[in-house]
């Protein structure tokens, strides 16, 4: 048996991840993934930048102090290799750029800001779920996160289309109009306040590679 060990991070808008694997690979042309650490810190970069287009100093600080504990993590586990994805929340902060470099020269760790589509294809693929379709259907593929919504729709096994949407559960909630605490725990929903929210959000959401409105619904947040 040959093991190999492996890390991803996830950047997102509600929460970052670090997820560390081994990789295991038989004789017998068996591969196993087993978990070796998982690390979630709620840093709710999306509280800035659907607010005020940018990552504030304060956030910027903390997001790279949890960088620097992932780095020490990658060395303690000899991680070979691994991906960092910044997605949303990145994406649209205007000093993105200047995060991912102040990151890279504190930790690092060098982190790669993705489109959507991009977003939406690692989702599906790191899942695992390609084998499991059925040939003869169609399926329809929908990841909810905190700053965006990605639709994929798969057919014979295979990607027919994919979009990003400017829809998510941290960028509903970060609205003037409604609710939230810092930690995400005192959510408003009187008088329909949520409900109002969503709907104005979904009505002004634009699919971020095409021009048509889109309908932005969606179901079953990720955190």
């Amino acid at each position: 048996m040959n093991r190999e060990t492996f890390g991803a991070i996830d950047i997102g808008s509600n929460a970052i991840r670090l997820l560390i694997d081994y990789v295991e690979a038989y004789e017998d042309g068996r591969t196993e993934y087993k978990k070796a650490a998982f690390v979630r810190v709620p840093i709710r970069l999306g509280d800035d930048v659907f607010l005020r287009g940018r990552i504030s100093n304060g956030k910027a600080e903390a997001l790279c102090d949890a960088m620097q504990g992932f780095s020490a993590l990658f060395r303690a586990f000899a991680v070979k290799d691994y991906r960092a994805y910044a997605t949303s929340a990145m994406r649209e902060a205007e000093n993105g750029s200047e995060v991912v470099s102040l990151i890279r020269n504190r930790s690092g760790i060098s982190v790669e800001i993705i489109s959507g589509e991009a977003e939406a294809g690692t989702i599906f693929a790191a899942g695992g779920l390609r084998e499991t379709l059925d040939p003869a259907k169609t399926y329809l593929y929908v990841d909810v996160g905190g700053g965006s919504t990605e639709i994929v729709v798969y057919a014979r096994r295979r990607k027919v289309d994919a979009c990003s949407f400017r829809l998510g559960t941290v960028r509903i909630f970060s609205r003037p109009n409604g609710s939230v605490s810092e930690g995400g725990s005192n959510r408003s929903t009187k008088n329909g306040t949520l409900r109002a929210s969503s709907d104005r959000a979904a009505t002004s959401t634009r699919c971020t590679r095409c021009s048509k409105r889109s309908p932005g619904s969606a179901s079953g947040p990720r955190s």
